[in-house]
């Protein structure tokens, strides 16, 4: 029989969960117990509590605030092969950012390198050690999520891999799911429901604040398991241009106009995630130019050319491919070829389009990475430039 959810958002516990981070938390804290004299298996019994409260326990007599710190910076040394867990990354990237969030017991900068690895989004709200000074069981953390979220937690749903964990969130208020990631079955018998693997749930979900339905039956939900098969950057069109463009796709191309904004394609294949949101963050906008109206032999669809005057975006992409592609031309569509029913159409379209130029200048502030997966287009991601750029 299923377990049906229905809440308005969901609040994840970090690690365990969303990325497979234990071992390499183990491994630092049985260190560090050796270190400092401790039987290794009392502290890994613990870890569900923050690093000052560790050591507070275990090592009264260190300032455990500098001690949290350097613990801190240890592990993120360590920690290099941490991944995403079945489903996460999927799960995440289908909920709309002001309905869901991440409490963790462990540093800040330790949950925002855990996050990277597993190229997972950052949370608008993202609990932390340095939020709340007490650890899980203790629901402190998963009540401040739930204010941060302006819900109530009897409107979310938790997501936890510990006794301790599953104890704090009903503490709060909240319905839980454990999924068996880290512990057995029988150890998480407090939750509302046991799963093996986030990728076993199935979801309802549309942007406006109706509640989301979480479906626990076993039975995969085909986007979280499917791996995207290719992924391509487009830049949108905003401000008189894209104006323009969208006017012109309306009137010549309202099927493709419905299905997607309008844009240049920057990419046709790109890094992976985090690289390319790395490579984003890091260039300045790109300076383009939209001059006139073309028809190609090659393509039986309408385009405007696109120039490059400052080589901002050939620049861009040798650095987030490796090489120039001499074949690659820079391009908005107004009539796309996939829509053309007859030579009649494109004909129609041409006559009426032919000579118009729109010589407008314009700026690539961010790009919307779309992800191919079972056939069908996603969002995945919209990394904006010059964010880190000096």
């Amino acid at each position: 029989m299923a377990d049906r959810f229905l809440v308005k958002a969901i609040v994840f516990d970090l690690d365990g969960v969303l990325v497979d981070s234990m071992p390499a938390i183990r491994a630092y804290w049985t260190d560090w117990a050796n270190r400092r004299g401790v039987g290794p298996e009392m502290v890994l019994a613990s870890l569900h509590l923050t690093a000052e409260e560790l050591v507070r326990k275990f090592a009264p007599s260190l300032d455990a605030s500098e001690e949290a710190r350097v613990t801190a910076e240890g592990q993120a040394k360590m920690e290099t092969g941490i991944r995403a867990l079945d489903g996460g990354r999927a799960l995440i990237d289908r909920l709309p950012p002001n309905r869901w969030a991440v409490v963790t017991s462990g540093r800040r900068v330790l949950a925002l390198q855990h996050l990277a690895l597993g190229y997972l989004s950052v949370p608008s709200v993202l609990i932390t050690a340095e939020d709340t000074p007490r650890g899980k069981p203790d629901p402190a953390g998963y009540l401040l999520a739930a204010e941060r979220l302006r819900i109530p937690p009897t409107e979310c749903l938790a997501i936890e891999d510990s006794p301790a964990g599953v104890r704090a969130a009903r503490a709060a208020g909240m319905a839980v799911i454990a999924v068996t990631n880290t512990h057995p079955a029988n150890e998480l018998a407090e939750a509302d429901t046991v799963i093996d693997s986030l990728a076993s749930l199935r979801l309802t979900i549309d942007h406006q604040q109706r509640p989301i339905e979480v479906i626990a039956d076993g039975r995969a939900d085909t986007e979280l398991t499917s791996e995207a098969t290719r992924r391509i950057a487009i830049a949108p069109l905003v401000g008189p241009l894209g104006v323009r463009i969208d006017e012109l796709r309306r009137r010549w191309d309202p099927r493709m106009a419905e299905r997607i904004e309008s844009h240049v394609t920057v990419l046709y294949e790109t890094p992976a995630p985090l690289e390319l949101d790395r490579l984003v963050r890091a260039t300045p906008p790109l300076r383009l130019r939209a001059r006139q109206v073309e028809r190609w032999t090659s393509e039986p669809g309408i385009f405007v050319a696109v120039l490059d005057p400052h080589d901002d975006l050939r620049r861009f992409r040798i650095s987030a491919v490796g090489t120039d592609d001499p074949a690659y031309r820079p391009h908005i569509t107004v009539l796309h070829r996939d829509s053309v029913t007859s030579p009649r159409q494109a004909d129609e379209a041409w006559a009426a389009l032919r000579g118009e130029r729109l010589d407008a200048d314009f700026v690539v502030t961010e790009l919307v990475v779309y992800e191919e997966i079972g056939g069908g287009w996603r969002e995945a991601a919209r990394p904006r430039f010059g964010l880190d750029a000096v």
